[in-house]
């Protein structure tokens, strides 16, 4: 079984919580610092922008549109959460 590094290191802070200051104050900060990961983790997002390709009438990737000399382009922004919708069920 493969662990991601996030979960090594609130293994090895809640270790070291538990070995240098007790038991009950090492859960303690276990917990916190695995709180603190999972709300930072949840924050990020992907955005892509689409624009409207005048020779095609399509929307395609910003990247892929280099020669499109109109000055009016409609544009789409995507934004893609990266975690996996969890259910508590």
């Amino acid at each position: 079984m493969i662990l991601k590094n996030t979960n090594k290191f609130c293994w090895l802070v809640t270790f070291l919580g538990v070995v240098l200051l007790d038991v009950d104050y090492g859960l303690y900060v276990g917990i916190g610092v695995s709180l603190f990961i999972v709300v930072v983790r949840d924050q990020f997002f992907q955005v892509r922008k689409l624009t409207e390709y005048t020779a095609t009438n399509e929307f395609v990737n910003e990247i892929f549109v280099i020669n499109d000399l109109t000055n009016e382009r409609v544009c789409i922004l995507i934004l893609k959460h990266n975690n996996k919708l969890k259910s508590i069920l």
